[in-house]
């Protein structure tokens, strides 16, 4: 599969197989180290913050620009 396509299954496919949480700032450092001491592997991969959209940047800090919609597991819609 092509880096385009890659990036476009993980976006916007609906097979998940790792958890997302999310972690105050004041909370992070002891999720972190809670999850060290159990050998639970976890990266921060975002934040939450005042924007009212969701920005996805990539390595160089380019926002990268969408037009899909993303899949709705509970749809009553046909997802294509």
């Amino acid at each position: 599969m092509s880096k385009p396509n890659l990036l476009k299954a993980a976006l916007y496919g609906g097979d998940d197989y790792e958890l997302c949480v999310t972690v105050s700032k004041t909370d992070q450092e002891a999720f972190m180290q809670a999850a060290e001491s159990t050998n639970t592997p976890v990266r921060c991969i975002g934040e939450i913050n005042d924007n009212d959209r969701i920005c996805c940047y990539n390595n160089s800090g380019a926002e990268l620009q969408f037009h899909n919609e993303p899949y709705m597991h509970f749809s009553e819609e046909i997802q294509e």
